[in-house]
């Protein structure tokens, strides 16, 4: 028989969650009261959507999903989406063209 959501759980010992205007989220039901007070569009968004159901996830089971949960709604509250194009990769001859531009300064 599934479990009753813990809305009112907290982040499993993590600190709350401090908004710009000085209000603090200290659980999962303060983060859900959040998301759904945007607008529309902005919930729709990626990063708002993954933080939704990851927070349904943690008031359900708990334990590591609060974590989880935690991570990705302030994810989303900074807009790190985590989708974003990955990293390029390193020059290899970054250190040879540098001493090479050094050299024809002289």
């Amino acid at each position: 028989m599934p479990r009753e959501p813990n809305w009112n759980a907290d982040f499993a010992g993590l600190p709350p969650i401090d908004l710009p205007d000085g209000r603090k989220l200290e659980t999962l039901a303060h983060c859900a009261a959040y998301i759904f007070a945007l607008p529309e569009e902005q919930q729709q968004e990626p990063q708002w959507q993954r933080a939704t159901a990851l927070l349904l996830r943690a008031a359900e089971e708990g334990g590591g999903w609060s974590f989880l949960a935690r991570v990705s709604f302030a994810n989303a509250l900074h807009g790190i989406s985590g989708t974003g194009p990955p990293p390029k990769p390193r020059d290899k001859n970054a250190d040879w063209k540098a001493k090479r531009a050094a050299r024809k300064k002289r």
